[in-house]
Formats: C-alpha cells, sequence, structure tokens
C-alpha cells in the first residue's frame, strides 16, 4: 500500500506528468517505483513502470518533486522524518533521474541528523531570480538551532543553503507548503512559505504562519492564523482551485479538508469539506487537463439584527439565499436550535429565497449567541453542498428610563412663618423601556446610599432579595449591602407593588413592576411621618432592573427624592417635577 506520492516531469518524452510513490517493505525499509503514461498521447488510464522498484534502507516519510538544478527532468527528495526507526538518524535526500541518481540510490545532496530529525521539504520559486529554492524544515529544541533552511542549486556549489536564510521559529513546524497568494505582481509569480505547527496550552498562538521572500508586499496579520487549539491541521497546499490566477490554501485535519477561498483578502472566505483522509497526504494539481470549471455555488446574506437585539425582547434574522443567478432547489435546518431560535419560515425551496428565523430574546442575558444554519441540495453541480451559514446575535443589555430623574415635594411656608404645613402628595414616575423588563425599587436615606455608592466603581448592577436586603455590585467584585425597613408586598389585586422603604415619610408603589405601556412608579410623601422642622430633606430611591439589562451600562438607577419648603420665586422651582394631591 503506497504510503507516499508524488507527481512531476520524470520523463521528458512522454507529455504530461509521472507519479512516483513509495511504500514500506519493512520495519526499517521501504520502496520506490515511478510509473508514467504508456504512449505519447496518454489520457491517465495507462501506465508502465518508468523506474522500476528501488529498495531503501530507509523508511520514506515523505517525498517531493521539483525542478532545482533548470535542467531536464524534474528531480525528487526524499525524506526519513524518524530518527529513533533509522538507526537514530533522520535523513533528507535529493536525487536526479537522467543521471541514474534515483535508480541507483545515489543522491547527489543528502543530510542526515540525530538530534534535528528533518520534517518536510517544499520546492518552488520563493525568490525571484535564478533556480527555483528549496525549503526544508526540520525538528529542534526551543532553543534552536534554525528549523527553517532554504536551498539553492549553483552549478558551483551544488545545492547549498542559501546565505542569510536559516531561520528559527519555536516551537518548529511540521509542515511546510508553497502559494501564490498574490498571483503575478510586476511580471514576478513568486510563491510564499507558509508553516503549519502545533502549540500546546496557547489557543491564540499562530499555527498557519507565512514567509514572504518575494518583491511583493503582503499583511501577515491578515493571513496568519491560530486555527483550532487541538492542533488538528496536520497537513497545507496550495494551488489555484477556483482559476483566478491566484492560489488557494488547502488545509487537511482527519476526516476534514478546508479551503481558504480568498487568502490575500479575507481568510474568513473558507469551504469546508468533510471527507475520509489519511491525515497525511495532500497534493493539488489540474488532474482533468480540463482547466477550471465553476460550477454553482450557494451564497447567503445574513440581516434582520445587525445591530443586535435588546434582552427581553424579540426580532427576526433573515437569511437571503442566492444559486449564482440559477434556481436552485434546497432543503434548509437549524443545527441543535436552542429554544429561543426558530421555527424556520419555511423548511426548503428554490433560490433566490429568503428564510425568517424568529429569535426570542425574552429570557437571554446580554452577550453573544450562535446558531448555524444548515443548507443543503439534491443538485450534483452545486460545490459547497451542504453549505454552513454561521449567525452570531449580539444580545445587549435591556433598557430602562425613569422620568423625570427627581422626585420633588415642594412647599412654600404660610407669610411669616420659617417652616411648612406639608400635605400628602404624590410625583407619577414613568418607568419605559424594554417591555417585558423586570425591575424592583427600595427608598433608603441618603448616608446608606451614599455609603453604598462610595464603596462600588462603575458598571453597578444589583437585586433586591425578598427579605428586603439590597444587594449591589461593581465590575470590580465590589459590593454593599442595604438592608431596608420592610419586604417587597403585592396588593391583593396583583397589580400594585409596594416597595420596601426605610424612611416612614417616601412609600412607593408600582403598577406591576414590569415594563409595559403606561407603567407608572408613584413616589409618596406621608405628611403625617415627616418631621416638618426641617426645610430641606432627602432620600434616594433606587430602582434595579432584572439581569437582562446587564451591568454595563449600568442596571440602576438613582433617583433623589426630596422635601423642599422655601419662599424661592416660582420661577426658581418651576424646573422641579410637577406634584398631585
Amino acid at each position: 500500500t503506497p504510503v507516499i506520492v508524488g507527481a512531476g516531469d520524470l520523463d521528458n518524452n512522454i507529455p504530461g506528468d509521472e507519479i512516483i510513490y513509495g511504500f514500506e517493505t519493512g520495519t526499517y525499509s521501504s520502496a520506490i517505483t515511478v510509473i508514467k503514461g504508456d504512449s505519447l498521447t496518454p489520457d491517465g488510464r495507462g501506465w508502465l513502470e518508468h523506474i522500476p522498484r528501488i529498495d531503501f534502507e530507509n523508511n520514506w516519510d515523505f517525498v517531493d518533486v521539483g525542478q532545482i538544478d533548470g535542467s531536464s527532468t524534474d528531480e525528487v527528495i526524499l525524506i526519513d522524518d524518524d530518527a529513533v526507526l533509522n538507526q537514530n538518524r533522520s535523513r533528507l535526500s535529493a536525487y536526479r533521474l537522467n543521471d541514474g541518481g534515483l535508480a541507483n540510490n545515489s543522491p547527489f545532496f543528502s543530510n542526515s541528523s540525530s538530534n534535528n530529525e528533518w520534517r518536510r521539504v517544499a520546492i518552488g520559486d520563493v525568490e525571484p531570480g535564478g533556480n527555483n529554492e528549496v525549503v526544508a524544515i526540520r525538528n529542534t529544541s526551543s532553543t534552536g538551532p534554525s528549523n527553517i533552511l532554504i536551498f539553492k542549486y549553483s552549478s558551483s556549489a551544488g545545492l547549498a543553503e542559501d546565505d542569510g536564510d536559516a531561520i528559527f521559529i519555536n516551537p518548529s513546524p511540521r509542515d511546510v507548503f508553497l502559494a501564490n497568494i498574490n498571483g503575478e505582481v510586476n511580471g514576478v509569480s513568486d510563491k510564499e512559505i507558509f508553516l503549519l505547527r502545533s502549540v500546546r496550552n496557547n489557543a491564540a498562538a499562530i499555527r498557519l504562519a507565512v514567509i514572504n521572500r518575494g518583491n511583493d508586499s503582503i499583511d501577515k496579520s491578515k493571513i496568519e492564523q491560530a486555527l483550532d487549539s487541538d492542533n488538528r491541521w496536520k497537513n497545507g497546499a496550495g494551488g489555484d482551485v477556483d482559476g483566478d490566477g491566484r492560489d488557494e490554501i488547502i488545509l487537511m485535519a482527519a476526516g476534514q479538508i478546508r479551503v481558504y477561498n480568498d487568502p490575500i483578502g479575507n481568510m474568513n472566505n473558507t469551504l469546508e469539506n468533510v471527507v475520509g483522509t489519511n491525515d497525511r497526504s495532500l497534493k493539488v494539481g489540474d488532474l482533468d487537463r480540463n482547466g477550471f470549471t465553476s460550477g454553482i455555488e450557494l451564497q447567503a446574506t445574513v440581516t434582520g439584527l445587525e445591530n443586535g437585539i435588546a434582552a427581553g425582547s424579540s426580532g427576526t434574522v433573515f437569511v437571503a439565499l442566492t444559486g449564482g443567478g440559477q434556481n436552485v432547489a434546497f432543503n434548509a435546518q437549524l443545527i441543535n436550535p436552542p429554544a429561543w431560535a426558530g421555527p424556520l419560515s419555511q423548511a426548503g425551496g428554490l433560490t433566490p429565497f429568503t428564510l425568517s428565523i424568529p429569535i426570542d430574546a425574552s429570557t437571554l442575558l446580554p452577550g453573544t449567541y450562535n446558531i448555524n444554519l444548515r443548507i443543503t441540495s439534491g443538485n450534483s453541480e452545486v460545490i459547497n453542498n451542504p453549505f454552513s451559514v454561521p449567525i452570531s446575535i449580539e444580545v445587549k443589555p435591556a433598557t430602562i428610563a425613569i422620568t423625570p430623574s427627581i422626585a420633588a415635594f415642594v412647599f412654600k411656608p404660610a407669610e411669616g412663618a420659617s417652616t411648612c404645613t406639608p400635605e400628602n402628595q404624590d410625583v407619577v414616575l414613568n418607568v419605559d423601556g424594554t417591555e417585558g423588563l423586570n425591575y424592583t425599587a427600595v427608598v433608603v436615606d441618603v448616608p446608606t446610599a451614599d455609603t453604598a455608592r462610595q464603596s462600588l466603581q462603575g458598571g453597578i448592577s444589583g437585586k433586591l432579595r425578598e427579605d428586603g436586603v439590597l444587594e449591589l455590585h461593581d465590575n470590580f467584585g465590589n459590593s454593599a449591602e442595604l438592608d431596608t425597613a420592610s419586604k417587597v408586598e403585592v396588593t391583593a389585586s396583583g397589580i400594585d407593588v409596594d416597595w420596601p422603604s426605610s424612611v416612614d415619610w417616601i412609600t412607593a408603589t408600582s403598577t406591576s413592576g414590569t415594563i409595559v405601556p403606561n407603567e407608572q412608579l408613584v413616589v409618596s410623601l406621608d405628611a403625617a411621618n415627616l418631621d416638618a422642622s426641617i426645610n430641606d430633606q432627602q432620600v434616594m430611591m433606587i430602582i434595579i432592573a432584572d439581569a437582562r439589562a446587564g451591568a454595563a451600562p449600568e442596571n440602576v438607577r438613582f433617583v433623589p427624592v426630596r422635601y423642599l419648603c422655601t419662599n424661592a420665586p416660582v420661577s426658581l422651582i418651576v424646573h422641579l417635577p410637577v406634584v398631585r394631591n
């Protein structure tokens, strides 16, 4: 069974490429065979041996084929990456075919190591001018030496390392491949070097890295990827799979192949293929000589909640599906839908078509939520089948607004008097915001409120417990408790809610404790319990929305409640809220 395979121009007398493959013959041995087309007009169906079986005392783990010395046929590089199996030495060997080097196991370049094992190699034009380069990677310690080496062939020195082209990264790369993601720039079409590596215990570390030795410019920060923290992407390749003149990047993991359709422009534009793989052999080439055939590509545009949705409310996501200008039959399904999403407006149809997905955020806390829409089609020309549409929904804190922002009871003393004779009065506050948002309220004296606020910083949130204790928290982990005089009481009607108060001359009652149209909070002055000898008194009403209003912006509102006895002209106090008897 073949374990390695490569292709290239290994016989100048036959049009097209030849195939080289290798297989294991024992624990520490393997063999290589080269086959070619059986006629001068090969159709890819008939093959014969070009170089019969060659036995090696190495277990070759990797092969690459390419033009290295600029003459005659392509060259072959073989790598044994396991130092333990091969007498404690890994090996990189380069062979020509036209001089009998491969057939006679006589490499024109070879390097072995027991400490810095060779891993992979890629042949291609990475530096403008001259022959192709050979980019080889090896496994080194965390302190070096260099683990990325660039070789170039010359008639005088043979295949030798380029000066200044030894690079060290930690940890060492596990795979290297080349891709011309920029296309032709200034008449030059050089390739970029891509590296895959495994990184433990660091989900944010770069696992797909790029090195550019050409005369074109690329933004590495937009191309390099952390990939998945499980390090499952083992192999990569580059090639122009969509016919746009620029190479795409293809990565392979166990059971999956990912294509980056536009690596120079948008690394988020990917195509996922779930397919059985051997986790090690990935090549890109024009196998049918028919060039690129576009096929039909399903596309989706998600709208409706671009600006998010308030916690406690509801909305709709719209997914507009197109099929490249064609009517494509499709089926749609939400994958493991949560209770707050769906059902779909329709389970299928013909493109172009717009699906709608109801979103119920009535019980959701602020944050980002994700759902996945899966589109399938029975049309064999669809190239991205199945098609996954990820949908991200930002649930924003619900809002609560209290108007007016102060409850003031203003009286004038009788002529010649220094104090007032207050009467029972009410101030009506309107409670507006996200419908369905619950809130609680409590009245405390100002020293108690000030003490609590002084111990807290930005982003204050809180809740009122059933025992009448108000708990306040901030974003820095600080907390404060305010013990009020009474518990929350709901009247027999089940409509009005009497809120606790630690002062006996102010009470507060809500219509329902839930934001609905015309929701009101009535603050009442009990004149009989007021010490009218003090002309200016203030307490604080604290209103707390439920957790759907979040902690930033604050879900707590502080409403000053003031009794004022003054002879000030009316013009100076008209800005205060109107009171009712």
